[in-house]
């Protein structure tokens, strides 16, 4: 089965677990994700469909660090995105 991808930071064009682009200076950037990195993990919830993907990402809390797991060709990584601050 073919590799389904998206954009980093997931948008309405979220459309899988494996990542396909990354913002420059982005959060995601800076914590280390990497285009192809799949996703495994969303702050311990283990991610094995899209729907699981994005209720895990909608339930993160913008004030706290994301945890992520990812599977990164035969690694699992745990990398930490710290979420941007809105400037007001």
């Amino acid at each position: 089965m073919p590799s389904r991808r998206t954009a980093w930071p997931p948008s309405s064009a979220f459309s899988c677990d494996t990542v396909a682009a990354i913002l420059a200076k982005s959060p995601a950037e800076k914590a280390g994700l990497q285009v192809g990195d799949t996703l495994v993990e969303v702050n311990g919830r283990p991610v094995l469909t899209l729907q699981a993907a994005r209720e895990a990402l909608l339930a993160a809390s913008l004030e706290r660090p994301l945890s992520l797991v990812v599977r990164r060709e035969s690694e699992r990584l745990s990398l930490v995105l710290k979420t941007a601050t809105p400037k007001l």
